[in-house]
């Protein structure tokens, strides 16, 4: 994993860069109460790739884009980032769940066709969405999307 250039958006504390220990990390969080190794929101990342930091090879939305308004918008940005063949991995709340749908700060419901449109859209190929049951009341739906060769 560590020849990746990994793109983290909503990185809080950087659990991805602890784990994955990439070649090249940037997590961006709008989130004020985010810690120290985040720098910022989505126009950082786009303005490193500007700037010729290169393109990421992976980005990652864990349990963000339940909170944004506008998430096809929100994944066509970041698919403009991602390399040939690079990947966009999401995980999010399900939207038939409690877990999905009582927490006020969710403004987005979300399934497995919702992230397969959203990758159409994007111009990615669906790679594979799949729901993980915890217990009643508490599901999520992850997805990846791979931006192919050419696209």
């Amino acid at each position: 994993m560590s020849a990746l250039r990994v793109l983290d958006v909503g990185a809080s504390e950087g659990y991805a860069k602890q784990i994955l220990q990439p070649k090249f990390y940037m997590g961006v969080d709008p989130n004020p109460l985010a810690k120290g190794i985040v720098k910022g929101t989505l126009e950082h990342a786009e303005d490193c790739v500007r700037d010729g930091c290169g393109l990421f090879d992976v980005a990652i939305y864990c349990h963000v884009l339940e909170h944004i308004e506008n998430p096809v918008d929100e994944v066509r940005r970041v698919a403009k980032l991602l390399a040939p063949n690079g990947i966009l991995a999401i995980a999010t709340c399900a939207a038939d769940t409690e877990w999905g749908w009582k927490i006020e700060s969710h403004v987005s419901l979300i399934n497995e066709g919702i992230l397969e449109r959203w990758f159409h859209l994007a111009g990615l190929t669906t790679y594979e969405t799949l729901r993980v049951q915890f217990r009643p009341g508490k599901a999520e739906v992850w997805g990846a999307g791979i931006r192919e060769v050419g696209a």
